[in-house]
């Protein structure tokens, strides 16, 4: 449809006045592809920090605190990527969710996002999910795109 509206419409005007009524006034923006970077891996579990690190293998691995969060910095061996694991620790941690992102700031694989979520699946309470968490209305708050899940 789209294809035969920009051959029969020489104008862009007129293209976008034809689309706009069949979607509410709108005109849709279809992605192209996967455009999503997956930048980050969250669960909910009531393990802590230390034995999520030991049970993602994860080596030299460091710890700390804040007033809000709690995090644990550890390299993957094999694929040597260092993860942030981190989450706030005003609530108990199965109320709160365990973050995972890669401390270089790049996107995580497939393989990686398959290993990690397969790990990590046995203490997960409702499942791992990944995507990307967004800054949002600044603080500590961050909207999470969901990009998909374990069950």
């Amino acid at each position: 449809m789209e294809l035969y509206l920009a051959v029969r419409h020489n104008s862009f005007r007129s293209l976008t006045n034809q689309i706009r009524p069949h979607f509410g006034g709108r005109i849709p923006v279809l992605p192209t592809g996967n455009m999503m970077e997956i930048t980050d891996i969250w669960f909910r579990s009531t393990c802590s920090l230390e034995e999520i690190a030991d049970i993602l293998g994860l080596a030299h691995v460091s710890f700390d605190t804040e007033n809000y969060w709690e995090w644990a910095i550890g390299t993957l061996v094999v694929e040597r990527i260092q993860l942030d694991i981190t989450r706030t620790h005003t609530e108990p941690p199965v109320l709160t969710e365990t973050r995972k992102f890669r401390l270089d700031l790049e996107s995580f694989t497939d393989d990686h996002i398959k290993k990690i979520s397969l790990t990590l699946l046995p203490i997960a309470i409702i499942g791992v999910f990944w995507g990307e968490w967004r800054r949002h209305k600044g603080g500590n708050n961050f909207q999470m795109i969901e990009s998909g899940r374990s069950p």
